[in-house]
């Protein structure tokens, strides 16, 4: 089981919504795309590089 479905699973049985745990795990994303070594961690918890790089791209140009 990836990092994202293991942390749906896990988040379902607290009482959040799958879409309250895709929120946040695309926020943390967003979080690690600023750390070090952020490919190899966005990576290891199942990020999509792509999605996050838009927008992050989208919110530093002020669109958002």
């Amino acid at each position: 089981m990836d990092f994202l479905s293991s942390l749906i699973a896990v988040a379902i049985t607290h009482g959040f919504t799958e879409s309250e745990v895709e929120t946040i795990h695309q926020n943390y994303c967003e979080n690690l795309y600023f750390q070090p070594n952020a490919q190899e961690n966005l990576t290891e918890y199942g990020c999509n590089i792509y999605e996050v790089e838009k927008e992050v791209a989208r919110v530093k140009s002020g669109r958002y």
